[in-house]
């Protein structure tokens, strides 16, 4: 994916969350995903998007934004936001 597409994409995810009222948080890097209410998943979602859009156009970032998507819609995923199928819709070209 291209970081155009990427920021699009991040864009669309952080906007339902926005609409959803869920503030941004990161998760204690101490516990396991498993172990983390849906409310958490979703502000570790959007506190990962956020960032993703400071540094997505940045050189030498791209490895990193498109690690920080991945990890966002995992975490909307395991919310029960969005399945697979819907996600990989979203990540096509």
């Amino acid at each position: 994916m291209k970081p155009e597409k990427i920021r699009l994409v991040a864009e669309a995810h952080l906007a339902l969350l926005r609409s959803k009222g869920v503030v941004s948080k990161r998760i204690d890097t101490s516990c396991s995903f498993s172990q983390i209410p849906r409310e958490g998943l979703l502000a570790h979602a959007s506190y990962l998007l956020e960032g993703l859009l400071t540094f997505v156009n940045q050189e030498g970032k791209y490895g990193k934004a498109n690690r920080h998507l991945t990890a966002a819609q995992m975490c909307l995923s395991f919310a029960g936001i969005y399945t697979l199928d819907e996600l990989r819709e979203a990540n096509k070209p």
